[in-house]
């Protein structure tokens, strides 16, 4: 059976800006599933949990449901990516969120692609480099 952790963050002043963030433990996957504006100073919170959250999982996907999420600013989409460039997976129900999850992955596919294409030039020059100083 799976388990649910809730942590809620919201300024004293202004509940309208309240991100609520669950945690959801089964034995595949650990979801957390956030409900609400992903801005500043929530971004950083949603950060921190998920590295909590990237503890030894015994072999289960980390998984972001932004289903609720209804504002992401752009400090959250470089969490966001950065997420996605380490394995995180996401689900999402919004158009707006769709669309801003499919950026994200054509950025991470052209790092990657970047990532290698400069790893193969400086595997070239070095093996330039060792011929000529085998000469």
């Amino acid at each position: 059976m799976g388990s649910a952790r809730i942590l809620l963050f919201s300024p004293v002043v202004e509940r309208s800006t309240m991100l609520k963030i669950t945690i959801v433990d089964t034995q595949e996957q650990r979801k957390l599933v956030l409900e609400g504006k992903l801005v500043e100073p929530w971004v950083t919170e949603l950060k921190r949990a998920w590295h909590d959250a990237r503890e030894p999982d015994q072999g289960r996907k980390l998984v972001i449901d932004l289903g609720d999420v209804t504002v992401i600013s752009p400090q959250a989409e470089n969490v966001l990516f950065e997420m996605m460039s380490q394995g995180t997976q996401f689900v999402c129900g919004g158009v707006l969120t769709k669309h801003v999850l499919r950026q994200l992955a054509r950025r991470c596919k052209q790092n990657h692609a970047e990532s290698s294409t400069q790893l193969e030039e400086r595997n070239h020059d070095h093996e330039k480099s060792t011929a000529i100083e085998g000469e």
